[in-house]
């Protein structure tokens, strides 16, 4: 008679690296993907936002500055014309706790 059909091991890839899992998320996302049914992990995604926004935030202070984004969004608003009516001492205090506001959300 004949022997009994054996089944094939099945043979899993090696697990990616967080910083493989990044890479191949652009270059090859079915790797990614596949690799994430295995084991999904946030801290990888969620350090690299982390870093990225605070670099952001960074750069903009040092070549905008949040007293000139404040200035900007104030021009843009819908109270521009009230504010433009305030005293020079008190806009200025105004931008003040503003640009500080600013700076401590972001």
């Amino acid at each position: 008679m004949s022997s009994p059909a054996t089944a094939a091991p099945v043979v899993e890839p090696a697990p990616l690296s967080e910083p493989a899992r990044l890479l191949n998320t652009f270059i090859a996302p079915s790797k990614t993907f596949t690799d994430l049914r295995r084991s999904a992990s946030w801290w990888g995604p969620w350090l690299l936002i982390t870093l990225v926004s605070l670099a952001y935030v960074y750069t903009m202070d040092r070549q905008i500055g949040f007293t000139q984004m404040t200035r900007n969004i104030v021009e843009h608003s819908s109270r521009a014309e009230q504010f433009d009516k305030l005293p020079a001492d008190l806009q200025a205090k105004q931008l003040a706790f503003s640009a500080k506001l600013t700076r401590e959300i972001t």
